[in-house]
C-alpha cells in the first residue's frame, strides 16, 4: 500500500486500515497563496500528491488532527513537513480502540466536556478521535452499558441526564467505595502526595474563581483517594460513578456554592487521613458527603422549580 492510498483509506475510514503492520512515510503541507489557489497540496514521499480545498481538509481528519497539534497555519502561505506513520489494524485491535476511546470520552465526562443531554455526533466524534465510525459504535454502546450515554431510536446518542434517583444512588455508592479508602489507608501512602497537589490546585483555581476547573479539581481529589485502596478494579468503578457526579453538576448553570466549600473541606478531609486517625476520617467523611448530597439535590430541585 502507497503513503497516498494508506492516508486516503486511514482519512476515510477515521484514522485506521484494516490490515497487519505500519505504513510510514513523509507528508508535506503547503498552503498556497490566496492569488493562486485557496488550497491546500498534499505531497506524500513516494512521489504521490494531491491537492484539496481547505474546507475538504478540515474534513480529513487524519491530517487535521496533526496540522492542529504542529502549530502548521493553514491561512498562511508556506509549508510544513511531517513524517507520518499510520497503524494498520485488525478487528480484534478495534475492539481495543473502541476500549481507549470510551475510557477517553470518560474522562471527558468527569472533566465536564460534555453537557448533560448533549446529542453526539458520530461524524463529529469520530474526527475528533480519527477513529472508524464502527469504532466509535462501539464505545457508544459500552458507555450506554455504563449509564453514561442513552440511545434513542431514530434520534441519536446523547449524553445522560442523571434524575434525582440517580443521584441518590450515586451517593451511595460514593460512600461504600470511600469509606473502603479510609480503611485501607496507610501512612506515606503516595496517594497522599497527589491529594495534597491537588488540594493546593484547588485553593489556586478557587482563588480565580474558576468553578468548572474546580470541579474538575474536587474530582481529581477523591479519585485520588480511591487510589489508597490499591485496587484498578474500585479505581474503574469510581471513574464511572465521578462520570455520573459530574453530570449531575453539569445540569446547574451556578455551581461556585458547590463546589467552593469543598476546597477547605479536601484539606480537612486530608489531615484526618494523613494522621491515621479512622474514626476522625470516617465521621469527616461521613458529614462531607452528607453535605455534598444534599446540596446537588437541593440545587437540582430549585432549578426543576424555577422551569
Amino acid at each position: 500500500m502507497t503513503g497516498l492510498t494508506a492516508l486516503r483509506a486511514a482519512a476515510s475510514a477515521g484514522g485506521a486500515v484494516m490490515g497487519v503492520g505500519f505504513i510510514g512515510f513523509s507528508v508535506r503541507f503547503t498552503r498556497m497563496a490566496a492569488a493562486v489557489t485557496a488550497g491546500i497540496i498534499i505531497e506524500i514521499d513516494d512521489g504521490h500528491a494531491v491537492t484539496c480545498s481547505t474546507t475538504d481538509y478540515r474534513l480529513l481528519s487524519i491530517t487535521k488532527n496533526i496540522v492542529q497539534q504542529s502549530g502548521f497555519d493553514p491561512a498562511a502561505p508556506g509549508s510544513w513537513e511531517v513524517p507520518m506513520t499510520i497503524r494498520t489494524t485488525t478487528e480484534a485491535d478495534e475492539a481495543s480502540l473502541a476500549g481507549a476511546v470510551a475510557i477517553r470520552i470518560r474522562d471527558m465526562l468527569i472533566a465536564g466536556e460534555f453537557e448533560p443531554g448533549q446529542k453526539l455526533s458520530e461524524q463529529r466524534v469520530a474526527a475528533d478521535f480519527a477513529v472508524s465510525r464502527n469504532t466509535l459504535r462501539e464505545a457508544f454502546r459500552f458507555l450506554t452499558s455504563q449509564r453514561l450515554l442513552t440511545y434513542i431510536p431514530n434520534r441519536g446518542v446523547f449524553v445522560t441526564v442523571p434524575d434525582e434517583a440517580a443521584i441518590i444512588d450515586i451517593y451511595r455508592v460514593r460512600a461504600v467505595i470511600q469509606r473502603g479508602a479510609v480503611e485501607a489507608a496507610s501512612r506515606g501512602h503516595p496517594a497522599f502526595a497527589r491529594m495534597r497537589a491537588l488540594v493546593e490546585e484547588g485553593r489556586e483555581l478557587g482563588a480565580k474563581q474558576d468553578w468548572q476547573k474546580v470541579g474538575t479539581n474536587n474530582m481529581e481529589f477523591h479519585r485520588a483517594m480511591v487510589g489508597l485502596c490499591d485496587s484498578p478494579r474500585l479505581s474503574a468503578s469510581f471513574d464511572l460513578v465521578l462520570a455520573e457526579l459530574r453530570l449531575a453538576f453539569g445540569q446547574l448553570k451556578d455551581t461556585a456554592h458547590l463546589h467552593e466549600p469543598y476546597i477547605d473541606l479536601n484539606h480537612t478531609l486530608l489531615l484526618a487521613l494523613e494522621t491515621g486517625d479512622r474514626p476522625a476520617s470516617m465521621t469527616t467523611l461521613d458529614a462531607y458527603l452528607r453535605q455534598s448530597e444534599r446540596g446537588v439535590l437541593g440545587a437540582l430541585q430549585h432549578r426543576k422549580a424555577a422551569e
